[in-house]
């Protein structure tokens, strides 16, 4: 390609810095001074290098370095994307050049391999292969991205790690590094450790030409520890979501499992023993994990709280975590938090600015993170969107990690008697109490309305079974082996945060497509919670797998469809469906057989109306979920109410003793 004195159509185009072909051919016919062809290759016209240089230098054509070499790696690119190889092949290749790489065509290999190294003669290796990562994630999609980190999340991580100078740093799912560099100093020895082969060597490959000293190692983390005396200033995780462990790989006799041994499903509880076992007395660590973690698996959440570990919470929209559209959090645990004392808790920060930012992580909302934590002191924090929670409180809450349900408790417009001094009447308190129940029943009977009682029925509309209606029903085949990377599980779902706007599906007809496409129905056979077990398939897990206990529910992609997708989604998220769910479960994991969802009934009507049932339950729902944010804080408010009630009344008869 570009070494060679003759170059192509294409070649000039990336010396223009990316321009299209086309328009290389139009600058060919338009200028008469544009360089004449001295060869062909086979079809294809090749010019002089040289004079296309200068004639581009003339004409101020000629791109930039940075953008010549961006084009070339495109090209690259284009080139994995025209083969069966996948891109952690490609990686590999720029990383042991000299091994077999069977799986790529020779004479690819051959020609991506010549074409890279002839870029790192021209720019060097480094600006290279820095350049051509980010390259290869987005060209691969979904296919290796979860092993690299965002970049805006690599900004917070950075500001939130205030590492040291010689600090000492480990990562268990270190991925293709990105993360473990950002919260790196130059003078940093890092180690890592990750299940992907490939992605563990990309990661040794960045680090080295990078400057720094690194051991990076292939593994199972959880099943075998290759780092059992690094003990880090600073430690780093983002297990991979949904991960399901194998009992008889876990070495129940592992000393890193000082709180509890993990089982199947507590692949999180794991990396936070895994984290805690690494963190030297002084050391400090980040936790990236969905958002199930901060509610589920009591055990290892009241471990953090008590033994002062967990400094705080910290919500983030989606899209932090590579191709879903899950919420996440990030835990951040000290072991140099200051000591509580008989008159003060040392408090725990919960962050929650869902509410208040725009979708996705925006820059903003990064800035306006990094605010807060450099202006946290460990007391009480007066950000409007932020909570220093004590142990008594989060004790209160049966150790639920959710930012919100501390963030709505104080955002609550306050009852005026709170707190009460011991020279107020009663009434006071009593009034309080009144009006705190008044609103909880308030909404609570709020939630619980049907809104479908506002749509009166028309005489066209006819109840149907979901076994009635023109929908494909796809089962998954994905075995419990194959349960992590791009399949959708009944943990995924659980995860996944609901979609409010309408998906609408690909114009492909191709129903046979056994994987996932845009609008299907996923709905969870076996679920350990009955309200999270359905979600509508976005842009990130289209082109999944299924697992065998996830059903797909297709609707019509026709001119006159008889139900609409959303309008399908919506059903399976009322308390109808509950009720369906309670009478046809059983077992732990609330078993629904295939037959049993299939009678499910839904009122079908006119397609108008289910689109404005739709946008009404969208609007329903989106109120339900602030409601129920202000309805814990409701509980949580009552309980403090009474606590103070009884403390003023206590008062009151030591008052009267003496």
């Amino acid at each position: 390609m570009l070494e060679n004195t003759n170059i192509t159509l294409s070649d000039i185009a990336a010396l223009a810095g990316g321009v299209t072909v086309p328009a290389v051919a139009n600058w060919r016919k338009r200028f008469d001074d544009f360089p004449p062809e001295v060869d062909k290759q086979g079809r294809t016209p090749l010019f002089n290098k040289d004079a296309v240089v200068e004639w581009l230098t003339a004409n101020n054509k000629l791109g930039a370095p940075n953008d010549q070499l961006q084009a070339v790696m495109w090209a690259l690119a284009d080139m994995m994307r025209n083969t069966s190889s996948s891109s952690a092949e490609f990686l590999s290749l720029i990383v042991e050049p000299d091994a077999p790489h069977e799986n790529i065509p020779s004479d690819t290999r051959e020609e991506f391999t010549r074409s890279y190294n002839s870029l790192v003669e021209q720019h060097g290796e480094r600006p290279v292969f820095d350049t051509f990562l980010p390259i290869v994630s987005r060209a691969a999609g979904r296919k290796f991205a979860e092993h690299d980190t965002h970049p805006e999340l690599l900004r917070l991580l950075t500001a939130l790690s205030d590492t040291p100078e010689h600090a000492t740093i480990y990562d268990p799912c270190v991925g293709m590094g990105s993360a473990l560099e950002a919260i790196a100093t130059p003078t940093s020895t890092l180690y890592g450790q990750d299940i992907n082969q490939n992605a563990a060597k990309v990661a040794a490959k960045r680090f080295t030409l990078h400057g720094y000293n690194n051991t990076v190692t292939a593994g199972d983390s959880i099943a075998t520890d290759n780092f059992p005396d690094v003990v880090a200033d600073r430690v780093f995780t983002a297990p991979p979501l949904g991960l399901q462990l194998h009992e008889r790989h876990i070495d129940r006799h592992d000393p890193r499992w000082t709180v509890e041994i993990p089982n199947a499903r507590q692949s999180d509880s794991a990396f936070i023993q895994i984290v805690l076992a690494h963190m030297n007395e002084h050391g400090k660590a980040i936790v990236h994990l969905s958002n199930s973690t901060l509610f589920t698996r009591n055990e290892i959440r009241e471990y953090l709280v008590r033994n002062n570990l967990l400094d705080a919470v910290i919500s983030l929209p989606s899209g932090a975590i590579a191709n879903t559209n899950i919420t996440s959090c990030l835990l951040i645990l000290d072991r140099t938090r200051p000591l509580s004392t008989p008159t003060r808790q040392t408090p725990t920060l919960f962050v929650d600015l869902l509410d208040n930012q725009p979708k996705g992580l925006a820059t903003s909302y990064v800035d306006e993170l990094i605010d807060i934590w450099n202006n946290w002191d460990h007391r009480d924090h007066q950000h409007p969107n932020t909570v220093a929670a004590t142990l008594s409180q989060i004790a209160e809450n049966e150790f639920d990690l959710t930012p919100t349900r501390y963030v709505a408790a104080a955002t609550y417009d306050w009852p005026r008697g709170l707190p009460w001094s011991n020279d107020e009447p009663d009434d006071t308190a009593e009034h309080d109490l009144n009006r705190i129940a008044d609103d909880f029943r308030r909404i609570s009977e709020t939630i619980n309305t049907p809104v479908f009682e506002q749509f009166p029925q028309s005489p066209d509309t006819t109840t149907l079974q979901l076994r009635d209606l023109p929908l494909t029903v796809i089962r998954g085949t994905a075995p419990p082996k194959q349960q992590t990377g791009n399949v959708i599980t009944p943990i995924l779902i659980a995860d996944a945060q609901p979609v409010w706007e309408r998906i609408e599906p690909p114009h492909s007809s191709d129903v046979e497509k056994q994987t996932a496409i845009r609008s299907d129905i996923v709905v969870a056979l076996s679920a350990a919670d009955n309200a999270n077990r359905v979600a509508i398939v976005t842009d990130e897990w289209q082109g999944y797998d299924l697992s065998r206990d996830v059903i797909i529910l297709r609707a019509p992609n026709n001119e006159v469809p008889v139900i609409i997708a959303s309008y399908l989604y919506f059903w399976l998220m009322t308390p109808a469906w509950q009720h369906h769910l309670e009478l046809h479960t059983r077992g732990f994991m609330n078993n629904l057989s295939r037959k049993d969802l299939m009678h499910f009934d839904i009122p079908i009507t006119d397609v108008g109306t289910q689109v404005a049932v739709s946008r009404a339950l969208e609007q329903a729902m989106q109120h339900n979920v602030q409601l129920n944010s202000t309805l814990n804080a409701l509980q949580q408010l009552t309980h403090t109410h009474r606590e103070l009630v009884m403390e003023h009344a206590a008062a009151n008869i030591m008052r009267g003793i003496q």
